[in-house]
């Protein structure tokens, strides 16, 4: 059993000797008997604030033989999920620090969900800089400054013959969502009505897909954005090669986490505005997201300010800065552990080791008109709390938006978002050719994108030759395909993807030749559309195992095909 439990003192009494270890640290403690420990965290954490003092979250995977009692079998607060634990030594996780009411407000970070609701008081002097909000329902005392209006985003038309744009069209008039459409959680995907309510352009959506650009910005801004960030952190002494910087929150993934749900009519009885606004926007469907999607409770007037921008920037040589910076100037502010036991450097912290840094997002904080949330870790980012059973965790993820680091350089961009777009162009075509949808409806626009996707190769496979020339076989099944397709050629005869056509075996290859030769019937070796004079001779290129056979001069041609290793496809 994964259960939680609160410890506090007053303010100055001794404390354990474990106490400053650092948030995610494990060690080794004995527990006195008749403890009580919660299935629910936030049942800890909420005494603890009611408390007022210093203290500390442990968090324990506990056997089941060391529970004494659960609340029906006598003891135990049904209501708090409490349970009653022998005494016995235990490894523990420290999972969260309070700081106490002493320092303005009870603040909290956990290992697992990097949500900060306060910091350390600052010190007076040049560096000392008073702590800002950063998560949404503090900012709202912002509400009244006239900065937080977002940038607008208008008048962009979407192009058909673009391949995210035309699946984006399809997708809002209706059509089967693509995979990589916005949902949450629950498989709720984002739907015309929802962007007309939120004022979000459906270019944005693609952007976002093809990582040309986070929520709330266009794609000349975001080149703007990252390159002055890492110029910024350069000037402060933190080089490209020594940071990792990650987009978090609804910026990056549309929707909240799972710790954020969208309120109902029915949770908000006291804000006559904002049910009229949940009506505005949902009417009587019972079709709606389970988690707040981008600037929605902006929109609802639930919340004063829009989305913000999370940006964790990883760095162990930026916590080792600000360590000394703040040793050398200010050593009373931060006793302890320097960290704070949240696991990142708060934000007084921050700006008061890198100006530029600070100047930066001040500059674009006003250029964006939304609030940049600056977290600072060490290089290996904020700890995985999955292994401790917890499921939320701002961890580092193959999923993650990252915007730099070593693997994948900010000057890089362009290649990743070529690759990621020929990704795409694949899946796309081969489920169109499966649903029976590639047609002469529909061949006109797939053989614009297939000139387009050979664009995209140079771009994506700039210096990697072997890849670039695996793409060049494979577009040219692919056009024979959609050429196919163009003729009205049934889609089951067809190879929904090259590979399906160049692993095949001689007969098969034969098979799908017969039905991917444009213009030609059946019987008849020359293009069913000429008549009076002889076709003109094309260029065909052998895919493997073809042997290199060229095509016959002769009417028979398919005859004599027969007896060669591979089939042509006509370029």
């Amino acid at each position: 059993m994964v259960g939680y439990r609160a410890l506090t003192w007053a303010e100055g009494a001794p404390q354990p000797e474990w106490a400053d270890q650092e948030v995610g640290s494990s060690f080794q403690t004995l527990h006195r008997p008749l403890e009580s420990w919660s299935a629910d965290r936030q049942v800890a954490a909420d005494w603890l604030e009611t408390r007022g003092g210093p203290g500390l979250i442990l968090a324990e995977r506990m056997p089941a033989e060391d529970v004494l009692s659960v609340p029906l079998t006598g003891m135990g607060y049904l209501g708090q999920k409490e349970w009653v634990a022998l005494s016995s030594e235990r490894p523990t996780l420290l999972d969260g620090v309070s700081v106490g009411r002493s320092q303005e407000r009870a603040a909290e970070r956990t290992a697992a969900s990097s949500v900060n609701v306060g910091g350390p008081a600052l010190g007076s002097g040049e560096d000392a800089l008073p702590e800002e909000p950063t998560n949404s329902s503090d900012a709202q005392v912002k509400g009244s400054d006239p900065q937080w209006q977002p940038l607008e985003i208008t008048g962009h038309q979407l192009n058909p013959t673009d391949l995210f744009d035309h699946q984006t069209i399809r997708t809002l008039d209706g059509e089967q969502h693509p995979d990589w459409w916005p949902r949450d959680d629950s498989g709720y995907a984002i739907s015309k009505r929802d962007l007309d309510f939120l004022g979000i352009d459906p270019v944005q959506i693609k952007w976002l897909a093809t990582k040309e650009a986070p929520m709330g910005m266009t794609p000349e801004l975001y080149d703007q954005f990252g390159t002055e960030l890492l110029e910024a952190l350069q000037r402060d002494g933190v080089p490209p090669d020594q940071v990792d910087i990650r987009l978090k929150g609804t910026g990056s993934g549309f929707f909240s986490g799972m710790h954020k749900e969208l309120p109902r009519q029915e949770d908000t009885p006291d804000n006559p505005e904002a049910v009229k606004r949940m009506q505005e926007w949902f009417g009587d469907s019972v079709e709606r997201p389970k988690r707040r999607p981008h600037d929605s409770m902006w929109r609802l007037g639930l919340e004063s300010v829009p989305s913000d921008f999370d940006l964790d920037i990883n760095s162990t040589r930026m916590i080792r800065a600000a360590r000394e910076h703040w040793k050398e100037r200010h050593p009373d502010c931060y006793p302890g552990d320097f960290m704070g036991g949240h696991g990142y450097l708060d934000k007084g912290a921050v700006k008061g080791t890198f100006p530029n840094l600070a100047g930066w997002t001040d500059r674009w904080e006003n250029k964006l008109g939304r609030e940049i949330s600056v977290g600072a870790f060490e290089s290996s980012g904020p700890i995985n709390a999955t292994k401790f059973g917890r499921s939320l965790s701002g961890h580092f993820r193959s999923t993650d938006w990252i915007i730099h680091n070593s693997d994948q350089p900010w000057a890089e961009r362009s290649k990743r978002q070529a690759q990621s777009w020929l990704s795409e162009y694949w899946n796309h075509s081969q489920a169109l050719i499966q649903r029976g949808e590639l047609g002469p409806k529909t061949a006109p626009t797939m053989l614009e994108l297939h000139t387009q996707a050979d664009r995209m190769a140079t771009v994506a496979y700039a210096g990697q030759d072997e890849q670039f020339m695996e793409h060049v076989r494979n577009q040219t099944v692919q056009k024979a395909v959609f050429q196919a397709g163009q003729l009205g050629v049934d889609n089951a005869k067809l190879p929904s993807h090259p590979a399906q056509f160049l692993s095949a075996s001689k007969e098969e290859k034969k098979r799908y030749a017969a039905s991917m030769r444009p213009g030609r019937t059946p019987n008849s070796g020359k293009p069913a559309d000429t008549t009076k004079t002889a076709p003109r001779p094309q260029r065909r290129l052998s895919p493997p195992g073809s042997g290199g056979a060229k095509p016959s001069p002769t009417g028979n041609s398919r005859h004599n095909q027969d007896q060669q290793e591979g089939t042509d496809i006509e370029r």
